[in-house]
């Protein structure tokens, strides 16, 4: 009889532990849901056209759970989140081509030319922040050690942190990193060509004026040369 109730009394601590591990996980996999479903709507927003920061930030800013393993994970996750969309926003800035359709123009050409100290400096520049912004953007998506530094003071054990680094994959698709990379690589190019144009008008100064807003070359074969590089421009890639 004292041996039956033994097992009786493991049999009942078994059921109850069982129990607790049972509620204990569905718990932890509503706190995952949670989660998740906040990263689905901030990648929700990410892929509309034009990316409203109010509705992103809304989402980025707020925690919906306050404690636990979890909440620390949410908050690094909308940390990660937030920095990867202010690279995608400086990024999407630089690669707009309306930002240097005015190289090339009459009042430009007036004011800076013959010499364009400042356009070709400021190519420079903008080929250096370009540059920049772009390896700040890629190394947020790609980069482990930038990614697993959101959590390193989290005291995080690895099941969490591998659940963070999951969550890391789920709002960036691979064709939003390649289409960046096409922009960005497109952009170079037209800077460049930007750039081959100041460098002609430069070597044929003495030779060209602008009259009526319009560049006008006193021999023929620079116009011809120097048409051949903007036809550059309205064949790259955009």
């Amino acid at each position: 009889m004292k041996k039956k109730r033994v097992i009786f009394t493991i049999i009942v601590l078994a059921l109850i532990l069982a129990g607790f591990l049972v509620t204990s996980l569905i718990r932890d996999l509503k706190k995952e849901k949670v989660i998740k479903d906040e990263i689905n709507q901030i990648s929700k927003v990410f892929g509309t056209e034009n990316i409203d920061d109010d509705d992103v930030n809304t989402i980025l800013e707020r925690r919906i759970l306050k404690k636990g393993e979890y909440a620390k994970v949410e908050d690094s996750i909308k940390k990660y989140y937030k920095d990867l969309y202010d690279d995608l926003k400086n990024i999407n800035f630089l690669l707009e081509e309306d930002n240097y359709d005015f190289f090339l123009t009459s009042k430009n050409l007036i004011e800076d030319g013959p010499s364009f100290i400042k356009s070709k400096n400021k190519i420079q520049n903008t080929k250096a922040q370009l540059a920049e912004c772009y390896q700040e953007f890629s190394n947020q998506i790609d980069n482990e050690s930038i990614k697993i530094s959101y959590v390193l003071d989290k005291d995080l054990s690895r099941y969490y942190k591998n659940f963070y680094l999951d969550l890391t994959d789920d709002l960036v698709d691979s064709s939003l990193k390649n289409n960046i990379e096409k922009k960005y690589k497109a952009l170079l190019s037209r800077i460049d060509i930007y750039n081959e144009a100041f460098d002609f008008l430069i070597a044929s100064r003495g030779h060209w004026q602008i009259k009526n807003d319009v560049i006008a070359f006193e021999r023929p074969e620079d116009f011809e040369l120097y048409k051949n590089i903007i036809d550059k421009l309205e064949t790259s890639e955009s």
